[in-house]
């Protein structure tokens, strides 16, 4: 093969084209390399051939359909008369009234063909499934009786209601439904209980806590958020979870810390709060009654802050007033803030209509010379 591939590529037949003669045509390997390649010569642009092209495009013949039949060994005469073959396009507008004469409405013709894939011949001439006088009687009570055309549809078909039945049986109420719902739901949830008790040991219910296994660690001493963290954060199984006992703080062993804990409580304290005093050096007698505001460091201007307060000024303003604008705590405290919306007083204002005026070169009036002058 080789061989013919060699020569192939001498007599200017490219790989592809060679191969492509033997697998898809069927030629022999010696014909598919000597026989030269056909080449199309242009079609030649002479004034007769104008002419042919002139025609074509006046019935509708675009200058390559044209080109390709003379190709293929048209005449150009044919090639520039006989019309083009356009398909027919599908319509379906034409079974618009054999619908309707058939009582079929353009909507479910419509859903028929785009929704279920029918063709326009089926979707125009299949009768609708009539419903029987007796199916309707019963429709209408139902829907008298607060059951919709679809939820009646559904008692007969799926629920095997008679129509009399799926008609008068009330409609349950959301209220009922949830609630026989989380009755359900406590019944299943008490027979896995049951199935965990009677089996500790079935891989199912090794990290499942019932209700017994939580009386169970109270019992030990073990609290349901320590339980649970220890189940389902910590991956114990339930077993050691209820049985390990809760490691305690060296604080709840001192004498009275219990006490004090409920004295601190008394005096609104968090035990947090004493817990932390007492693990600092504070005894618990003082963890437990000095109020948490008689510990907060005090300001050296302490006072002018009270007045500042007195005077309408937030504390808040006065310590930007100090520690941001440089203030003493004197004009801090005594200095009334503006009011809102205001930005400048008057005096503030008027120097900066003098600079600005100033800055733009503009000279002052007579009065206000006459002014300056006095």
């Amino acid at each position: 093969m080789d061989y013919w591939i060699r020569i192939a590529e001498e007599n200017g037949i490219t790989r592809k084209q060679f191969m492509s003669r033997i697998k898809e045509q069927g030629w022999s390997p010696e014909k598919a390399a000597t026989t030269p390649i056909e080449i199309h010569k242009p079609f030649k642009q002479s004034e007769q051939n104008q002419h042919w092209i002139e025609l074509a495009n006046k019935n509708g013949i675009n200058y390559k359909n044209f080109f390709q039949r003379v190709q293929r060994g048209w005449d150009p005469e044919r090639a520039a008369t006989e019309p083009v073959r356009k398909p027919k396009p599908k319509s379906i507008t034409k079974w618009y009234p054999v619908a309707e004469k058939n009582g079929i409405s353009r909507s479910i013709f419509l859903e028929r063909i785009r929704s279920y894939h029918w063709s326009p011949e089926k979707a125009a001439t299949t009768p609708l499934r009539r419903q029987s006088d007796e199916y309707r009687h019963w429709c209408k009570i139902a829907r008298k009786n607060g059951l919709s055309a679809k939820g009646f549809w559904w008692r007969v078909n799926e629920k095997f209601m008679s129509l009399e039945e799926a008609a008068t049986t009330p409609v349950t109420p959301n209220e009922e439904c949830v609630k026989r719902a989380k009755e359900e739901s406590l019944a299943l949830i008490e027979v896995t209980n049951e199935l965990a008790l009677k089996n500790p040991n079935n891989p199912k219910y090794l990290f499942r806590i019932t209700p017994h296994h939580r009386e169970i660690a109270r019992e030990n001493g073990i609290p349901d958020t320590a339980l649970e963290a220890r189940v389902y954060k910590h991956g114990w199984t339930v077993q050691e979870a209820i049985t390990k006992p809760v490691r305690k703080n060296d604080l709840e062993q001192l004498d009275g810390y219990k006490e004090y804990l409920a004295l601190a409580k008394k005096n609104n304290i968090h035990p947090q709060t004493f817990k932390h005093r007492v693990e600092i050096g504070f005894s618990m007698e003082e963890a437990a009654t000095i109020p948490t505001n008689e510990l907060r460091k005090k300001r050296d201007d302490q006072e002018w802050i009270e007045l500042a307060l007195k005077n309408g000024i937030k504390y808040t303003t006065y310590i930007q007033r100090t520690n941001l604008l440089g203030w003493t705590p004197e004009q801090a405290a005594t200095t009334p803030p503006l009011a809102p919306g205001q930005h400048l007083n008057e005096e503030k204002k008027q120097a900066a209509v003098e600079g600005f005026n100033r800055f733009m070169g503009k000279k002052e009036s007579g009065g206000e010379r006459d002014a300056q002058a006095e």
